[in-house]
């Protein structure tokens, strides 16, 4: 028993020796390094400095904190007025006023939308009321009330800019011309491809190195003209709460012709009166809030119908992005299925107004990019004026608390439709039953926020996203499921049109894998030089949806089966979107046609990890209530989207890290002074390459070699003596008196 107690004295003793040695020794490390010099010392001092800079950051950051406490985004005081909603119901919308029993339908749709919400998420609860119900219906009053006060709408206010005689590029093209896809030199649409708008959004800052030559800004490009007699509009104001920074807000206009069939392009550089202070401070600054849409001449949003929003884009141009062309359409766009139930909110939700406490990094420059057309008749006792307007909240605000959020996709990507001359769609055959599919990878491991789907749903059946590898669950790429592709030709690579430089594909006309990969957007295995890639299921057993439907249905209970005895794990449907006329409603007293508002999808889950595979599945056919009964007679190729556009929280640290502030300064300062930090770095590396040569050769040490090597004598940093038994006698006295240390 004694003796076992005497053992754990003698370890408890060893142990607290040990501590003892190694604090003394960190606490000795520095002055250790200092007295002896060299370029250990210097490296020392080097890294203190920064040290010692991060702590008097931190502390100023923590006192800051304390006097004046970071300030976060608050909530809007409620208003659940319907004073700027009008009936979307109507033909005439939205020259309609909202009766009495329309507002309460429009009451009852919006307890309707805060029941789905609830069946969310807590989180993405907060999303679905910000851009589908009360959130965002008093975000839109509380946006009219203060547009109306100091812009275009105040007679007295001296709050905006006007401008006329500025580039812009607009056309009008009615439904032939607009699917014209060989237009001569004369016609208007000749100009309409996107060849031309890449070199018009990249300006000053998209030059793409990844793309050599043909990733280079067109300096002498020029696009639109400055002699069009429209006139754009610009103001900027305190947005509420101030937090979220300040509104900016521009329209363009105005236009008149809203003839049945009319198609109207357009696109012109935004915000440019302000360019100098978006510039200055983008790195640290977010979106909060955005509205993109066409507005009559009383500042109402024109919905669907009459007005289709084949796409209304304000382009975030930002050269830290790494998609090309460098510029993205992140929380500012609007499409065709945007909006809420026509009974409901209807285009009031094309606004984006972000839970408070996120953002979107916002970016030095702005590109509108818009395609519109009208899909009913106009109503001739109406005002025929409309405009172009886009808004967004935008906070510099640097202590103010934002968590950056981004944009995911997931999408059947195996298309040609990369390419952007066809806008990211894909074709399939007309007057038969067809499917597409593809299995994409989680890039980031995210939680999912909120979401929307964009689709052609007048010729689609049924979307599914599936956890897991297509091929594995489904049988895809083999009999039957092998799908026809229609290949590319040189006759398909896109001319120089309005390109000043000459034909920039001309060397692509015989090399289509080249073309390929220097123009799609997003490389990847499955995005080869192809027209078409799909399964006509009538030249399957399958014969039609309906069968086809049944039979992966069996092959996904069979694998599902399978898996649970091999480990448990069984994959599961992650979206299904089906039953489109559930959210398809009428208009007017035209009852046989529906019109499309956003779906109402819950996700089986909510958290995905990078590297996760999942399987999209488009079925299509035309749905005559919502193509039309002439559908199949038309002439025009059917090119759809099946896309489930995702707003994330990224979990990666290092992504996370970069799309905040420090990051994206990081990101900047690497990017715009890359070669003058490598170039520091470098002289940094040779100054202590050579001044370790230079101190070795004067006879003192280097760590891992010499005297200064672990268990060598004290004789770290002195000269060597010219006399070598001097040298002997000190490394002798040494040793004898036991004085062996490690040297640092």
């Amino acid at each position: 028993m004694k003796a076992g107690l005497e053992t754990v004295k003698n370890v408890v003793r060893n142990v607290l020796t040990f501590v003892l040695w190694i604090l003394k020794e960190f606490l000795t490390m520095p002055v250790k390094i200092i007295n002896g010099g060299g370029w250990p010392k210097y490296i020392f001092i080097f890294i203190h400095i920064f040290v010692a800079m991060k702590v008097l950051s931190d502390v100023y950051g923590a006192l800051e904190a304390v006097i004046a406490p970071i300030p976060t985004i608050p909530e809007l005081v409620p208003d659940q007025s319907l004073r700027y909603v009008r009936d979307y119901t109507s033909a005439r919308a939205p020259a309609v006023m909202l009766s009495k029993e329309g507002a309460e339908e429009v009451r009852e749709e919006m307890t309707k939308q805060a029941k789905y919400c609830a069946m969310l998420s807590s989180e993405q609860r907060r999303w679905c009321e910000s851009f589908t119900n009360f959130d965002v219906l008093t975000a839109y009053n509380k946006f009219r009330d203060l547009k109306k006060e100091y812009c275009w709408e105040n007679a007295n206010s001296n709050n905006w800019i006007e401008t006329k005689n500025f580039q812009l590029r607009y056309y009008e093209l009615d439904e032939d011309s607009y699917y014209n896809y060989s237009p001569t030199k004369d016609m208007p649409e000749y100009g309409v491809t996107y060849s031309m708008q890449s070199g018009a959004i990249r300006g000053k800052f998209n030059a793409d190195p990844a793309l050599g030559e043909h990733g280079k800004p067109w300096m002498n490009f020029q696009w639109g003209n400055y002699d069009h007699g429209y006139t754009k509009q610009t103001c900027k104001f305190k947005a509420e709460p101030e937090e979220r920074g300040n509104w900016y807000v521009e329209r363009v206009g105005p236009f008149t012709n809203r003839n049945i069939g009319s198609w109207h392009n357009i696109w012109w550089n935004a915000f440019e009166d302000f360019q100098d202070e978006l510039e200055a401070n983008y790195v640290s600054s977010y979106i909060t809030g955005s509205l993109v849409s066409v507005v009559d001449k009383y500042h109402n949003i024109i919905p669907f119908p009459p007005l289709h929003y084949h796409h209304f884009q304000l382009f975030f141009v930002d050269p830290l992005q790494q998609i090309w062309p460098r510029s993205v359409s992140l929380e500012a766009e609007t499409l065709g299925d945007d909006m809420c139930a026509h009974k409901g909110l209807g285009p009031l939700c094309y606004m984006k107004w972000l839970p408070p406490g996120w953002g979107v990094n916002a970016a030095p420059r702005y590109f509108v990019d818009s395609l519109i057309n009208f899909v009913t008749p106009p109503h001739l006792e109406d005002d025929q004026e409309f405009w172009f307007e886009v808004a967004i909240a935008l906070t510099d605000n640097k202590r103010v608390k934002i968590e950056p959020m981004t944009v995911l996709p997931f999408m059947t990507k195996d298309y040609y439709g990369f390419m952007p001359a066809d806008s990211g769609t894909y074709t399939v055959p007309r007057g038969t039953d067809s499917m597409v599919w593809d299995t994409v990878e989680m890039p980031l491991s995210v939680d999912l926020l909120w979401w929307k789907w964009h689709a052609r749903y007048d010729y689609t059946s049924e979307i599914w996203i599936v956890e897991g590898d297509g091929k594995e669950i489904f049988g895809f790429d083999q009999d039957p499921y092998i799908k026809y592709v229609v290949p590319m030709t040189p006759d398909d690579v896109e001319g120089a049109r309005d390109d000043p430089s000459g034909d920039p594909m001309k060397e692509f006309h015989n090399d289509i894998d080249a073309y390929a990969k220097m123009r799609i957007i997003v490389p990847s295995e499955t995005a080869l030089p192809v027209k078409a890639r799909y399964l006509d299921l009538k030249a399957t057993p399958m014969n039609n949806i309906e069968k086809a439907k049944q039979d992966l249905m069996q092959r996904f209970h069979a694998y599902n089966k399978r898996q649970h005895d091999i480990n448990g794990k069984e994959s599961q449907f992650i979206f299904k979107a089906d039953e489109f006329e559930q959210f398809h409603s009428p208009v007017g007293d035209d009852k046989e046609h529906l019109w499309t508002h956003r779906p109402l999808s819950i996700p089986t889950r909510s958290s995905f990890n990078k590297g996760e595979k999942f399987t999209v599945v488009a079925f299509h056919r035309s749905v005559p209530h919502i193509c039309g009964d002439n559908c199949e007679d038309s002439k025009q190729q059917v090119r759809l989207h099946t896309i489930l556009r995702a707003e994330v929280a990224v979990r990666d640290p290092v992504v996370r890290f970069l799309l905040g502030r420090t990051g994206r300064r990081i990101t900047y300062y690497a990017h715009y002074y890359g070669l003058i930090i490598l170039t520091f770095f470098f002289l940094l590396l040779t100054f202590l390459i050579f001044g370790s040569i230079s101190l070795y050769r004067q006879g003192k040490c280097v760590p891992t070699s010499g005297p200064c090597a672990f268990g060598k004598p004290p004789v770290v940093y002195k000269r060597v003596a010219v006399d070598d038994k001097e040298v002997e006698a000190t490394l002798n006295k040494s040793i004898d008196s036991n004085k062996i240390h490690r040297v640092l």
